[in-house]
């Protein structure tokens, strides 16, 4: 024997059927001479209807949010990862440590941009000697990073 493994129709099926699962960005910048990896049912989730794909990392344009009657400015735009997880849309900020989830993709960021203001209102309110470590860390960013205008 040479080493190399052989494969047969039937794993090669399973190969087959295991692609579908690698997220089609993933897949157009691969070419045949890159290897990839392909999950093995045990890796899967049992129910089939399970999707965890990130769909995109991107910079997105947010420079205000307008929640309850109030309009805050962001002084720099956010980079969120949106990606779907068993049927639900999430929208993450690692950053500030926070997300939103909902049914679209839209329902999922006005989640998030509700999340930032109250986070943004919670931290101002609180004066630094209540805090220690992460939370002061998240109060500068927040400072930082909100100016509410009305």
């Amino acid at each position: 024997m040479n080493g190399l493994a052989t494969i047969d129709s039937y794993n090669y099926g399973l190969m087959e059927e295991r692609k579908k699962d690698i997220p089609v960005c993933l897949l157009n910048f691969l070419d045949s001479t890159q290897k990839v990896s392909v999950k093995t049912g045990l890796d899967i989730a049992e129910d089939k209807n399970y999707v965890s794909e990130k769909i995109s990392s991107e910079l997105i344009p947010l420079w205000s949010i307008n929640i309850d009657n109030k309009c805050y400015k962001l002084t720099k735009p956010l980079k969120l990862n949106i990606f779907r997880d068993n049927n639900l849309w999430v929208v993450e900020n690692e950053t500030l440590s926070i997300y939103g989830d909902g049914e679209s993709p839209e329902e999922a960021v006005n989640k998030l941009k509700t999340h930032i203001a109250y986070y943004y209102r919670h931290y101002k309110n609180l004066p630094k000697n209540r805090l220690i470590g992460r939370g002061i860390n998240l109060k500068n960013l927040y400072e930082n990073l909100l100016q509410e205008t009305r």
